[in-house]
Order: structure tokens, then sequence, then C-alpha cells
């Protein structure tokens, strides 16, 4: 992890502790997070490798009745954390480039193994 994904995460977790630490809940949205490159914060890899999980993205999940928007984009969604599409309810891929591109993208829609293989063609 660099510094910039330091300032970062430091930034939206305390904004997100804040938010839930207060009980605010069931308010209109007052707060849009944008995150490009979300893979470097939301990452599946850095779940599993033993940190004791993701905190960023335990509190992704908490956030929903905030007032809090959050829109992640992401380059590929081979290394995204798997717990994100399914605390999101809008979902949007774009092209995907390899097959395993598509692999992931159809797990976060829910398609079949056939299906899958039918948008790769």
């Amino acid at each position: 992890m660099d510094i910039k994904d330091l300032v970062i995460n430091y930034l939206v977790v305390a904004e997100l502790i804040s938010r839930v630490s207060r009980g605010i809940s069931n308010r209109g949205m007052d707060l849009w997070m944008s995150i490009d490159e979300g893979q470097r914060l939301f990452s599946q890899r850095r779940e599993s490798a033993g940190y004791g999980g993701n905190s960023i993205t335990d509190l992704a999940g908490l956030v929903r009745g905030t007032g809090t928007g959050l829109f992640i984009s992401v380059l590929t969604p081979d290394d995204l954390s798997n717990k994100i599409p399914a605390i999101t309810s809008t979902k949007i891929m774009g092209r995907c480039g390899s097959i395993s591109e598509y692999q992931a993208a159809g797990q976060f829609m829910g398609l079949s193994k056939e299906q899958v293989f039918w948008c790769a063609q």
C-alpha cells in the first residue's frame, strides 16, 4: 500500500465511521463519493492476504441509509471485492477485454457459465 492509498483510505474511512457512529439513518443523500480506480481500496486480494479483512469494504455495506452515495469505478473487475457488487443496487458494466473479466462481471450480474461464454463470443 502506498501513501496515496493511505491518505484516500483514511479520508473515506473517517467520514464513513463518523456517519455510522452518529447513528444517521434513512436520510436524503447529502454526500456523493466517487472513487476512481476502486480496486485499489476494495481489493479482494487485500481482504484475503491476512490483513483481517478490509475495513473500508465493511463500512461500505453500512452506509446505505446514512445519506452517502458511493460510486466505485474499476478498470477490471478481476480483483474487486465480492462484497461490493453484493451491497450495491446498481451495477454498470462496460466492455470486457479478457475471459477473466467476463467471468467476474458475469458472476457479479448472476449469469450462468453458458451466458458468460455467450457474452464473450
